[in-house]
């Protein structure tokens, strides 16, 4: 009787481990690859994640036999350590039974169950979890081909905040294939979950202006900073022990977006105030999606902020960018801006024909006057020696000559993004002055240039009040809205 009754827990157990380490290992070998097409449809998508068979694993061993024989490994390892957790469980369990049955009395069995029954508990909290992860139908994925998703966080219904996430770009095999030098982020992943940022994510700060806004956060995955609607095929060079080949890239940034956003103009039908954001690459393109927001909330105030990317003013530099995006495709796709070509096409023609057919929105922009990351990404293009201060003076007057509501608050320092939870750091004078450790301040709360707190001015932005230009006069020295703590007594 009892070998039967060890049997009875121990064969099911078997078998279910064997269904759980497939399934793991599935699983884990479905992430190592990214998601590829040649794993089929799966079952279902939670978030990110494409859950597929639990036997998949043998099917694409034996069939598909995939050529990347670390992933197959790791996938076998944890599939075989899932396997051997639940039968040691049940061995375990087994055992328990076995002990209980045979050693302890029955009134003892008795008395520890009244007492464990009346032993007082709980309830169980349930954790917060303030931003969801979705998963857009039919969205043709990030650069690589996994699944591109975005991230909500509920908050007043009739406040809405269109966020567009930095993360570079790329328009060369070189600066697109992963093993080559890749300047961008390529996935749209469950990593990038913005609980714990500072900026406009921030809340839990009283002074956000954001802090109870429905907030929507288009990461960026495709190299194409949003204005992308090609699928391009690059020459990749013979680079970190890879030979010379080919990487296929998925430039789909603008389809994604605008899947992302007909699911909030869905959820959300009737909102009064939206406001529309991005920085560095998501700063590129923010000008268009304000003005395809504006046009579906007719009836909304929509507001418009760059955080970065003023210093693009390269004429004919970009145009290879935009043919290899398919800018052309998406211009034709975006009612006002279809007779926009790429040759010759500036971000700064998206300012002035967003400003042009949007006379009531007021379009802001955000620079450090010597921002290193610009002048990085203009010499990508060409640019032998940039010079950020003289090209942002240059696409300001571009856009000045044409249109009159757009405004600029240009600030000291060389780095780049203020609202995404970017940080300053200024050093301790001494050992009593937090122990000697730099403190670490949250641009958005604590930047301020010629006295005039950036906060404040973003504030009146994004909820459309007037500002006025601001200019660094000394663009060298940090200056900050900040007081340092008194030393301890």
């Amino acid at each position: 009787m009892i070998l039967a009754g060890r049997a009875l827990v121990i064969l099911p157990s078997v078998m279910l481990a064997a269904a759980v380490g497939l399934a793991v290992a599935t699983q884990d070998l479905a992430e190592a690859l990214h998601y590829p097409r040649a794993l089929g449809p799966g079952l279902a998508d939670v978030g990110p994640v494409r859950i597929y068979p639990p036997w998949g694993f043998a099917v694409w061993l034996f069939r598909l036999r995939p050529n990347d024989p670390q992933a197959l490994v790791e996938a076998s390892l944890w599939g075989g350590l899932a396997a051997l957790a639940i039968v040691t469980l049940a061995i375990v369990v087994a055992a328990s039974r076995r002990k209980i049955a045979t050693s302890t009395p029955d009134h003892i069995v008795k008395a520890r169950i009244v007492k464990e029954t009346n032993m007082p508990t709980q309830p169980v909290q349930p954790a917060s979890r303030p931003w969801r992860n979705v998963l857009p139908a039919a969205a043709p994925g990030a650069s690589q081909g996994s699944p591109y998703a975005f991230w909500v966080k509920e908050g007043d219904a009739k406040k809405l905040a269109v966020i567009f996430a930095g993360g570079g770009a790329c328009w060369t095999g070189e600066n697109c294939a992963l093993h080559c030098r890749p300047h961008y982020r390529p996935f749209a992943g469950l990593e990038l979950d913005p609980t714990h940022l500072g900026g406009v994510f921030d809340t839990g700060n009283a002074e956000n202006p954001l802090a109870d806004y429905t907030l929507v956060f288009l990461p960026t995955a495709n190299g194409d900073v949003f204005l992308g609607d090609a699928t391009q095929v690059y020459d990749t060079p013979a680079m970190n022990g890879h030979p010379e080949g080919t990487v296929t890239i998925l430039h789909k940034g603008f389809v994604n977006a605008m899947l992302a956003l007909d699911w909030m103009f869905k959820t959300y039908p009737q909102p009064t105030t939206v406001a529309v954001m991005g920085w560095s690459a998501g700063a590129l393109a923010s000008p268009l999606y304000t003005h395809i927001v504006a046009k579906h909330y007719p009836a909304a105030r929509v507001t418009h902020f760059a955080d970065g990317g003023g210093a693009y003013h390269l004429g004919d530099k970009l145009a290879p960018l935009f043919k290899a995006w398919g800018t052309e495709n998406v211009l034709k796709r975006v009612e006002g801006f279809e007779d926009l070509r790429v040759a010759g096409l500036t971000i700064e023609d998206l300012y002035v024909r967003a400003a042009e057919l949007n006379p009531d929105i007021v379009f802001h922009q955000y620079n450090e006057r010597q921002d290193a990351v610009q002048a990085m990404f203009m010499q990508l293009l060409g640019e032998r020696k940039p010079d950020v201060p003289a090209k942002l003076d240059e696409a300001h007057a571009y856009i000045r000559a044409r249109v009159a509501n757009f405004r600029t608050y240009t600030s000291w320092g060389r780095d780049e993004a203020i609202i995404g939870g970017y940080y300053d750091a200024v050093l301790a004078i001494n050992a009593l002055d937090n122990r000697g450790r730099p403190h670490v301040l949250d641009r958005l709360y604590t930047r301020q240039t010629n006295g005039v707190r950036f906060l404040d001015w973003f504030t009146a932005a994004v909820t459309g009040r007037p500002v006025e230009d601001v200019a660094c006069v000394d663009c060298e020295t940090p200056e900050h809205h900040w007081r340092r703590p008194a030393f301890p007594q």
